[in-house]
């Protein structure tokens, strides 16, 4: 994502989440090649803007800044 390409994923609950919310690309079912092969198709003769999707989702939510206050969040809950 943070180079501005297309994502091609197999399953994966989290990356299927990501995926789908920022629209950066397509997921595809594990160890099936000819939906693989369907899904590169649909990101190849896409309008939608899916690298750019992505560099603006690492820009305003998936990156270390924002994570890393995610985790001193956490981690100053327990302390108190």
């Amino acid at each position: 994502m943070a180079f501005g390409l297309p994502v091609l994923a197999s399953e994966s609950v989290p990356i299927k989440r990501i995926i789908e919310e920022e629209k950066c690309g397509h997921v595809f079912r594990n160890a099936d090649s000819e939906d693989f092969a369907g899904k590169l198709l649909q990101i190849y003769h896409s309008d939608i803007e899916y690298g750019k999707n992505g560099i603006e989702a690492v820009k305003k939510k998936y990156n270390w800044d924002i994570d890393s206050e995610r985790l001193a969040s956490v981690i100053r809950k327990f302390e108190e």
